[in-house]
């Protein structure tokens, strides 16, 4: 959205561009499309997201997911016989069609090396999470690191020095 600021000598003080954005390029194609289907200005809105009740709102027909499709293609994420995406070939991804898909959860396992190498790893971020391990000598510090700081555990509650 483009709009000018104009003083009491009717010129041009400052040109503006007020712009919203997004962590992903399926977002900005998705959020871009999606706004003025439910009449929302992004500017006046603060670019704000989506509920659930209006994603679902949503015309997905409407959706033109072109330009991810084709970024998602050049950039080697969807193999060449997948290029011209029909609802037939990405029925015929799906795992589903597939005799040998696993569950998320048997592919964290098998991605880790089993149960006993995931057990390590979770107690090492719990390990990595405690104040007395944080490195706060370089910056940006992490939030833990902040001078005058109580900090309290979520689940115990425990103020944590």
């Amino acid at each position: 959205v483009k709009y000018l600021n104009v003083g009491f000598t009717k010129k041009c003080i400052k040109k503006a561009t007020d712009m919203c954005c997004y962590n992903s390029l399926l977002s900005r194609v998705i959020m871009q499309q999606a706004y003025p289907q439910l009449g929302i200005n992004p500017v006046e809105s603060g670019c704000v997201g989506l509920t659930i009740s209006q994603v679902q709102q949503l015309d997905w027909d409407k959706i033109d997911m072109t330009e991810y499709i084709e970024s998602a293609v050049v950039a080697g994420e969807v193999p060449d016989e997948y290029a011209a995406f029909t609802e037939n070939s990405v029925a015929n991804m799906g795992p589903y069609k597939n005799d040998n898909a696993q569950l998320p959860s048997e592919r964290a396992l098998d991605s880790m090396g089993g149960s006993v190498n995931m057990t390590k790893a979770r107690e090492e971020n719990v390990q990595a999470l405690k104040a007395e391990n944080v490195d706060c000598s370089y910056l940006p510090r992490p939030a833990i690191c902040e001078v005058g700081s109580i900090y309290s555990d979520p689940t115990t509650g425990n103020v944590i020095n």
